[in-house]
């Protein structure tokens, strides 16, 4: 087998041969019942009967072989597998060699024509089964149809001269045409595989196409400073949450946080400062948010969001006060803090089943009247009344 067949490649052909025994098997017992009938009266019914039973037993040997083949993963150990093969049809060829010249030795001309055709129509057989591997048509042919060849070159007769001359171009014959088949077959094989790793490649390729649009679109979704969602990501998450909401029946609660004097916090400690700041404020609110399954986002310079579709107007306060307190107890100094000298944030919660544009504007509102009203504390828009 030519070293350069890439492992799949190799273990293809050896499939395709294995296949083929069964179909070789049939027409090697067919041409033996041929000849041993033609041969019963005339030959030693006991050597006919003794090759019936080795080509048998060859048969049976090979039907294991090509159980356990089945079995296996030729790949990994595909030299074994083909010398397997490669023994068993040697020794089938051997048997029919053996019998054909066995059978040729007393026979006459029009017997002598049925030994010849029916082992050539084997070897033809062979050209098509074993050529993918040519040493296997090799290993079949040459101790099949050799034999009988040289054995009647050897009779010195005219007739069995010009016989056996064209039993050996028959096999030269048959030889070329195995390896043309061969090719031809390797070819169409190869280019089988090297669609399959077409196939793949593109497949890869549009993996991981998939997964840089979905990295670059959760990227534009995300604030570069906090690592929450942003504006953008915020408005989606919005959206599908109101469906939700819409579908089940039942309003959506909303929460807006702004840390509270940020512009005098600039001022007065600086961008950088700043930015560390709203970097700590982030991660508390969305460790809290996400505790319960809510998604924050950073809306606005100082302001932030958090969605929490399972909450109500009252839960989600109780989420905004644990927030606000962990914001406090961040101790954030802040000398422009009208109240207790460190960063703290003010909160707006609101319900609404009105549309989105109402529920932002009424959280919005709560916000606007928690600020307005001293700060530092969470306010709940007025429930909507009932309809």
């Amino acid at each position: 087998m030519p070293s350069a067949l890439r492992p799949e490649l190799t273990a293809k052909c050896l499939q395709l041969i294995y296949s083929q025994s069964a179909n070789a098997n049939v027409a090697s017992m067919g041409g033996g019942a041929l000849l041993g009938t033609l041969f019963w009266n005339i030959a030693d019914r006991r050597i006919i009967v003794a090759w019936a039973v080795a080509y048998l037993l060859m048969i049976l040997y090979r039907y294991r072989l090509g159980q356990r083949f089945q079995h296996a993963k030729p790949e990994e150990a595909s030299q074994k597998w083909l010398n397997g093969f490669l023994s068993a049809v040697l020794v089938s060829g051997m048997l029919w060699g053996a019998y054909a010249v066995y059978l040729a030795s007393m026979a006459n001309e029009m017997q002598l024509a049925v030994v010849v055709l029916t082992v050539g129509a084997l070897l033809s057989g062979a050209a098509i089964a074993y050529s993918v591997i040519i040493s296997a048509f090799v290993a079949f042919s040459l101790p099949a149809m050799l034999p009988v060849g040289i054995f009647l070159l050897a009779r010195g007769q005219s007739d069995s001269s010009f016989l056996g001359v064209l039993v050996i171009i028959w096999m030269l014959f048959m030889y070329r045409s195995a390896k043309r088949f061969r090719d031809f077959a390797v070819r169409s094989l190869d280019y089988q595989f090297e669609n399959i790793g077409l196939v793949r490649s593109l497949a890869e390729q549009r993996d991981r196409a998939t997964e840089l649009a979905d990295t670059l679109d959760r990227l534009s979704q995300t604030d570069s400073l906090t690592g929450v969602a942003n504006r953008r990501g915020f408005d989606q998450a919005l959206a599908s949450a109101w469906k939700q909401a819409n579908e089940a029946g039942s309003p959506l609660a909303l929460m807006f946080c702004d840390v509270d004097y940020f512009k005098s916090y600039n001022d007065t400690y600086g961008h950088p400062a700043g930015d560390e700041c709203l970097r700590k404020i982030a991660h508390e609110v969305d460790t809290v948010a996400r505790e319960v399954g809510g998604r924050t986002s950073r809306i606005g310079g100082e302001e932030f969001a958090v969605l929490w579709p399972q909450a109500t107007a009252i839960t989600m306060a109780m989420l905004a006060e644990q927030i606000r307190q962990r914001v406090q107890a961040l101790q954030l100094p802040h000398s422009g803090s009208a109240s207790l000298g460190v960063v703290t944030a003010s909160f707006g919660v609101a319900s609404s089943s009105k549309s989105i544009g109402h529920l932002q504007q009424q959280t919005d509102r709560a916000l606007y009247d928690s600020k307005k009203g001293g700060r530092n504390r969470v306010l709940v828009a007025a429930p909507e009344p009932l309809q």
